[in-house]
């Protein structure tokens, strides 16, 4: 379901080749995602900031390339095996729009082009993990709803260094087993087989097919997950879901625009209704819904501070009043140097 690039690059192509879809303007019409703010010019912009940023990693590399290049010997591959044209279902539509407007915030800022590829990196695998979940929930049919979030699922986060009696963590690992029965799960349910071929053999997955994709599911969201930080420990048991700093930032690089801000709680909003990832207690309501769980919101919620004193060390949240805080990204908007 997400191995390659290729998946991601397919989804983006559909999005751009039928913007005017129903899906999109749903979207767009929804109050949940009215901070988008987008229309039809979104791919040339996003193509302008992206080719920039590429071409600037190009000049700040080139020497290196060079050397590498100019010491490699010639090579030629004798193993020759046909390429197969794959797709993606236009039901990828909601998360392609909102994995276009990430990477304009992203390659939009004046960071460093190393900087905003290493962004883009993560942004990539981010998007890898939230598309297999967004898939699994259309084909699987799960109960539970998250009203403000286009992708009907939750992960609940902890602290990096949470103990083991502490409830959010608790709940972290409620979360992600969640998410792995949920992958699981749709690959071997007949039903999810039929939506997109209604062929009787087609009803009836086949046991080696099955244990194949596992590679490409659950156990991608696992593997991918470590490595950015986002499951933790490394190794082990008690896999839970987390944010690291390097990802507190990402959120900020790629959920606010560059050189502005918002407030606090409409940071958390928005982590939840790109990502569905539950901090405040608002979102936490709604993920404890889906998983099906009665813990204490507002307690767990009361345990989320290590989010805010992450974004403190960052230079990212700026306190206006005891009561009012703003998220700032720091980066402003990128401007393109005529030659």
């Amino acid at each position: 379901m997400a191995r390659g690039g290729e998946l991601l690059y397919l989804q983006l192509l559909n999005l751009f080749n039928d913007f005017g879809h129903q899906q999109i303007g749903a979207i767009l019409a929804n109050q949940t995602y009215a901070h988008l703010q987008v229309d039809s010019s979104l791919q040339q912009h996003l193509e302008s900031v992206l080719s920039a940023a590429l071409q600037g990693v190009d000049r700040e590399l080139e020497g290196l390339v060079n050397f590498v290049e100019s010491r490699l010997d010639e090579f030629r591959l004798d193993k020759k095996e046909p390429a197969h044209l794959g797709w993606v279902p236009k039901d990828t539509l909601p998360e392609a729009l909102l994995f276009a407007w990430e990477m304009l915030n992203i390659c939009g800022s004046s960071q460093s082009s190393l900087q905003k590829i290493a962004l883009l990196e993560t942004l990539c695998c981010m998007h890898v993990l939230r598309s297999l979940c967004f898939q699994s929930r259309r084909l699987g049919g799960d109960k539970g709803c998250t009203p403000h979030f286009a992708g009907n699922y939750a992960w609940v986060v902890c602290a990096p260094d949470s103990s083991q009696e502490n409830e959010s963590r608790k709940l972290a690992q409620q979360s992600y087993e969640s998410i792995e029965r949920m992958l699981y799960r749709v690959l071997r349910e007949s039903s999810a087989y039929a939506k997109y071929d209604d062929r009787p053999a087609a009803r009836m997955p086949d046991a080696k097919n099955v244990a194949d994709a596992d590679d490409h599911v659950f156990k991608l969201l696992r593997k991918l997950g470590k490595e950015i930080g986002l499951v933790v420990p490394p190794t082990g048991p008690s896999m839970r879901l987390t944010l690291s700093s390097y990802l507190v930032r990402f959120l900020v690089a790629s959920l606010i625009a560059p050189g502005t801000r918002v407030r606090l709680d409409e940071f958390y909003r928005r982590i939840f209704a790109h990502y569905g990832i539950a901090i405040s207690s608002k979102e936490l309501s709604e993920a404890l819904n889906w998983l099906g769980g009665s813990m204490d919101v507002l307690a767990i919620s009361q345990e989320a501070m290590w989010f805010e004193e992450e974004l403190q060390r960052g230079g990212l949240l700026i306190a206006l009043s005891d009561a009012v805080s703003m998220v700032l990204n720091p980066y402003h908007t990128f401007k393109e140097q005529k030659t």
